[in-house]
């Protein structure tokens, strides 16, 4: 049975089963060419270091080519590959890499191999996947050949977390798209589920300040969290889904500071539309909220203008934070959608006390005021951001305490304007 084939796998093992994770992997060799590329690459240089008489070719090479790859394969010694010449490596792939010393020679033990690759002109691979190094049976790495085939005695050991980063870039740097984009998302999202200690992000520490990765990291970290489930926002990002009259979704990312650091950000943006702004401003306790930036918060208008659920226009308000959010306590009552044609006359109101700015007019009349839009939504909201440093964040994350920090500040801020229970 062809258990390559991506709708015929394996239906009595559990999806947490090695041999699971190696048809996933050769799934995606199978049809990802630069899945190939990485993978190929890989392999080069570990031969390199530890100076393997010959070196496989790179996929580049005029003559270079997978023609095969298998997996659950009972012979090496079949009729197919009597007539070949050719040289076999044996590669182990594992949690971390292996360091034994071994020298790899042909075995006339009966096995079964995780993965056997052709690879033109003249490789053979053998794959041996083992996600805990310590199940690890030196033997398994010598094959049973015929003797025309000769045999790298140097094993390759790659780790899949390597792997993982590899694959990881292609998606990063947009290098693949269509089925290919979306193969990989799913092998990355199938061994975060099911094999996780695999991950290259289950720490900042190891992400390498691979944004994607750290991306990643951070979706762990909003879910172990647990205040929400986390979802996505297309052309914003992920964040956690919290039922919440005066906010909805809260966010931690990456951010890249200006010397090309990294940085995380928790965001909250309490009144994002109309209604939540009415919860936010009659919950809000001036006192407390205004107390936020002394401890390592920053606090911003975040005005905007809506039709329906689209928003439209982010005035610059000129006033100070603190009296923007006194004017809209003594206001909120007045809250409410305005006709476009009382719009004009509103927004002169709006910049005679400082809430927008004179250079906001072109980008008023250009997205709502030349337009057909009957109403549009005032959404007084406020942003609030907690910055954790790469240093701080990686820090917390080595010991532990990261995800507890996070929490520790959401409800730091959620409680200056509602009772937070968790849960």
């Amino acid at each position: 049975m062809n258990y390559l084939n991506c709708f015929r796998g394996y239906e009595k093992k559990n999806y947490n089963h090695e041999d699971q994770l190696t048809r996933a992997f050769l799934i995606i060799l199978k049809y990802v060419n630069l899945a190939q590329v990485a993978f190929i690459d890989m392999v080069r240089d570990e031969m390199a270091d530890k100076n393997c008489r010959e070196i496989v070719p790179p996929v580049s090479h005029p003559d270079s080519e997978f023609t095969t790859i298998e997996t659950q394969v009972c012979d090496l010694r079949n009729e197919s590959l009597k007539s070949e010449n050719g040289r076999l490596v044996s590669i182990v792939i594992s949690d971390e890499k292996l360091e034994d010393q071994k020298t790899v020679t042909n075995s006339d033990r009966a096995a079964r191999y995780d993965g056997v690759m052709r690879y033109a002109p003249g490789w053979i691979f053998v794959i041996e996947n083992k996600p805990n190094k310590n199940n690890i049976w030196l033997e398994q790495l010598d094959p049973n050949i015929y003797s025309g085939i000769e045999i790298e005695p140097n094993y390759i050991s790659l780790c899949w977390k390597d792997i993982i980063q590899r694959f990881s870039a292609l998606l990063e740097k947009k290098m693949v798209y269509g089925a290919e984009e979306t193969l990989l998302n799913d092998f990355l999202e199938y061994v975060d589920m099911e094999f996780p200690q695999l991950n290259p992000y289950n720490r900042l520490s190891i992400c390498k300040d691979n944004l994607y990765l750290i991306r990643k990291r951070c979706i762990n970290l909003m879910e172990e969290v647990n205040l929400g489930e986390i979802l996505y926002h297309r052309g914003w990002k992920n964040y956690i889904a919290i039922n919440k009259n005066s906010i909805k979704q809260i966010a931690l990312s990456p951010e890249t500071n200006d010397d090309g650091t990294w940085r995380l950000d928790l965001q909250l943006h309490p009144g994002d539309t109309m209604n939540q702004a009415r919860s936010f401003f009659t919950g809000v306790d001036r006192g407390k909220l205004l107390e936020l930036p002394s401890k390592g918060w920053s606090i911003t208008p975040n005005f905007h203008f809506a039709f329906r659920s689209s928003n439209l226009v982010w005035p610059i308000v000129k006033v100070s934070t603190e009296n923007y959010i006194d004017h809209w306590l003594a206001n909120i009552s007045t809250l409410g959608q305005v006709a476009k044609v009382d719009l004009e006359q509103y927004c002169i109101n709006l910049e005679k006390l400082g809430l927008i700015s004179d250079t906001d007019w072109p980008k008023i009349n250009d997205k709502i005021l030349s337009t057909n839009m009957p109403k549009l939504n005032i959404c007084p909201g406020v942003s609030l951001v907690y910055t954790w440093s790469k240093d701080e964040a990686i820090k917390l994350d080595d010991a532990k305490k990261l995800s507890k920090d996070i929490k520790s500040k959401i409800i730091e801020a959620l409680a200056t304007w509602e009772y937070f229970k968790e849960g």
